[in-house]
């Protein structure tokens, strides 16, 4: 069904307890795709509703793809529960059989916590909670899908990860193309390698450009393990060579490709942009491909959101709090002893919110978010001292980086469903470099639970896409998070690009890099040395060979590159550039 633009197809049909769940893709005329799910009770009426193009808008009604979806089933839904309480009540009761702790008013909650944040305030040394205080209940968050612990629950977690299997995030279900039929329904469970024809395993193809010598095009194979052991790119140029010409074609590809990933799987994207090059002002690259653009304001991942998985580290809430403090305190410099009150101040807010270190019981209770941390160091003896920490939590603060509402906060993988342009341009550099350090912090950290992307032979399902443009800002910190992505990230799905002005940036870091990365686009380089294309591009020490190739990069023009992908030899190629792949998309769209 096509309406508005809007392309409709109903791909999987699951019956369960009575409810059934409907999953269907929606693509727009970029072939952009946005996958729906709708959830339909037995007297035929549409409880609980969602897609992963615009998941803020599907909380207050409908947005444009599940519109789409719910007008071809027509009358087939008799009614349509669009009261958000309604579907926030379904959703508490269809989730989980689990007994959740009974809701308590948000007001209350607030009212509680503040008054134990007085409380505890009085002495930071108090590591538990007296006995007689209440702590607070809160709702359950995207962080969290379909799980609530009570104090009675054993510590048998036996049937944790059944229940989960059922009700697993969408990047982890099994995608079964079919066609929807009213009439039939197969209620057995789906076998997760039993693909249909059209859904079986393909290989990616990204067009790089062509062959200056021959005129032959120039493909990258990104989910080819034959081709590619893992898909870390080097994007090198000057200012005005076409670099980011050609990394968003590159981007736009693998988005519009994802199709031909294994079982159709979206690659879902994260892209730092520090000059405002991808962001809305920029359009004709957002709008291609359904980007969600977010800036440094109210940011909704919650940086000390728990991350957990089948098997938990001991005192995972400590680890996720000295993760914070570290990386505010190499960016802002903080001593020893601030080091540690930071640290106090966030194990404290935890314990505010009713998450005990040792606990796992208590993990999955809503965590805190920065305004929680903050009051507590505010009220406490430290909050009066004016020193670098207290400039670093009045600034973070007064710019309300994270979300403050614990119910509005998502996972960061919820929101990596989508393209998402983490717009950091025009702020100032330590903002930058915290935003970027933490984003990366807890992407590592969700990375570890998502288990190995599947293969099908040579080929590899890819999961995630990280692009930091201008990234020697970012490299010459030296947090670890980016280097340990690179080297793991390939088991699960994940590749890195990184995008810079100067090979430099890669030969004379501490980090090595260049370590990681297999396939180089280099464009013209103003800066360019002889030991630079030694040291990352693999070539001889004052070798013909390296003679050759800095001359044929210092003589580069605007659009062109030299591509080395792995072993193989380099190529000289003309671009293809954004512009040019914008400029056919939108003659096949009117065609």
């Amino acid at each position: 069904m096509k309406k508005d633009s809007l392309s409709v197809k109903i791909v999987e049909r699951i019956k369960n307890a009575g409810v059934t769940d409907i999953r269907a893709k929606v693509t727009n005329k970029f072939n952009y795709v946005a996958h729906v799910r709708f959830s339909i009770d037995q007297e035929g009426r549409l409880t609980d509703w969602g897609c992963d193009g615009y998941y803020r808008e599907c909380e207050e009604g409908f947005c444009i793809h599940c519109a789409a979806v719910k007008d071809t089933f027509g009358a087939d839904i008799e009614t349509v529960a669009v009261d958000p309480s309604y579907k926030d009540s379904v959703l508490s009761e269809s989730v989980s059989d689990i007994e959740s702790e009974p809701d308590v008013d948000d007001t209350a909650n607030e009212a509680s916590f503040q008054s134990l944040v007085s409380d505890l305030a009085v002495d930071m040394d108090n590591s538990e909670p007296e006995e007689d205080i209440e702590l607070p209940s809160f709702s359950q968050t995207d962080d969290m899908p379909g799980y609530s612990y009570t104090e009675e629950e054993t510590d048998d977690k036996s049937g944790m990860w059944e229940e989960q299997e059922s009700a697993k995030p969408d990047h982890e279900e099994d995608s079964v193309e079919s066609v929807y039929d009213p009439e039939e329904f197969d209620e057995e469970e789906k076998d997760e390698n039993d693909f249909d024809e059209d859904m079986s395993p393909r290989e990616m193809s990204i067009l790089l450009g062509t062959d200056t010598d021959n005129g032959e095009e120039v493909y990258l194979y990104p989910n080819n393990t034959e081709f590619v052991l893992h898909n870390n790119i080097g994007i090198i140029g000057t200012m005005g060579t076409g670099k980011t010409q050609f990394t968003k074609s590159l981007v736009t590809q693998f988005h519009l490709n994802d199709k031909d990933n294994y079982d159709g799987m979206p690659i879902g994207m994260l892209i730092f942009d520090y000059k405002g090059d991808y962001n809305e002002t920029k359009p004709d690259f957002s709008e291609t491909v359904g980007a969600m653009i977010v800036k440094p304001y109210k940011i909704p991942y919650n940086p000390f959101a728990l991350n957990l998985k089948k098997v938990n580290i001991p005192l995972l809430p400590l680890h996720t709090a000295n993760n914070f403090m570290e990386t505010v305190s190499k960016i802002y410099n903080l001593g020893a002893k601030q080091m540690n009150i930071l640290l106090e101040c966030i194990i404290a807010a935890y314990k505010l919110r009713g998450i005990d270190l040792e606990n796992e019981k208590t993990w999955r209770r809503p965590a805190p978010t920065f305004e929680d941390v903050f009051h507590v160091y505010e009220n406490s003896p430290e909050g009066n001292v004016k020193d670098s920490l207290s400039a670093v939590m009045n600034k973070l603060h007064n710019f309300r980086i994270f979300e403050s509402d614990v119910n509005k906060t998502v996972s960061l993988s919820q929101m990596l469903k989508n393209i998402v342009v983490m717009d950091i341009s025009g702020y100032d550099e330590d903002i930058q470099g915290l935003v970027v350090a933490i984003t990366l912090d807890q992407f590592y950290s969700q990375m570890q639970t998502f288990g190995s992307s599947r293969t099908n032979g040579k080929l590899r399902q890819l999961r995630t896409l990280i692009l930091v443009d201008e990234a020697d800002n970012f490299m010459k910190m030296g947090f670890p998070s980016l280097r340990k992505i690179m080297k793991e990230g390939r088991e699960f799905g994940v590749g890195v690009i990184l995008s810079t002005q100067s090979l430099t940036h890669f030969s004379g870091s501490d980090d090595d890099y260049s370590r990681y990365i297999l396939t180089w686009i280099v464009h013209n380089v103003n800066d360019l040395k002889h030991k630079d294309i030694e040291f990352v591009l693999k070539q001889k020490s004052k070798s013909s060979e390296t003679e050759k190739m800095y001359l044929a990069i210092k003589g580069l023009k605007k659009h062109r590159s030299v591509v080395k992908i792995s072993d193989n030899q380099p190529l000289m190629i003309q671009d293809k550039p954004f512009w040019e792949l914008y400029n056919e998309l939108h003659k096949k769209a009117k065609d």
